[in-house]
């Protein structure tokens, strides 16, 4: 018996090069949205490619988005990343909000199995506070050129 579950996985959460600092890619690269159009635990996919695709589609450009209707099968949701990572999601019997929050989630998470997935709010303050802690480097080196004028003066 093994007690690999007593023990946390190693290393720090990691963030892909290039997230937080500079400009934003999104790692999701395309979306398939599989529904049956006459099965009743589609409904709520069919609600979401009705009112709300068309939307989706103008917000992330950057995202190929597929619907696929298939015979007699549950919704399903599959996102396809950067890194050629899959995330397979079975939507059967959501409301067309839940599949707009799943939407989203597949649409900022970041999908690397070897790295922890960090929130972007955190990513967020990460970068916050690399910008606060390099602006008072800034300051701490023209108060000391000021002083070395200072002194040069005197």
């Amino acid at each position: 018996m093994s007690n690999k579950q007593l023990f946390l996985p190693s290393g720090f959460p990691r963030a892909p090069l290039g997230l937080g600092i500079g400009r934003y890619v999104c790692q999701l690269q395309r979306v398939t949205l599989k529904f049956c159009k006459n099965h009743g635990t589609s409904r709520g996919m069919r609600d979401f490619i009705e009112h709300n695709l068309v939307q989706y589609a103008k917000d992330n450009p950057g995202v190929v988005v597929y619907a696929k209707p298939r015979r007699h099968k549950h919704p399903v949701i599959v996102a396809e990343y950067l890194n050629g990572g899959k995330h397979w999601m079975d939507v059967a019997n959501y409301s067309r909000d839940d599949i707009t929050k799943w939407m989203e989630l597949v649409r900022t998470q970041i999908h690397n199995s070897s790295a922890m997935r960090l929130p972007t709010e955190k990513l967020v303050e990460l970068f916050k506070a690399q910008q606060l802690n390099d602006s008072e480097k800034k300051d701490d080196s023209e108060a000391v050129q000021e002083d070395s004028e200072h002194v040069q003066r005197a």
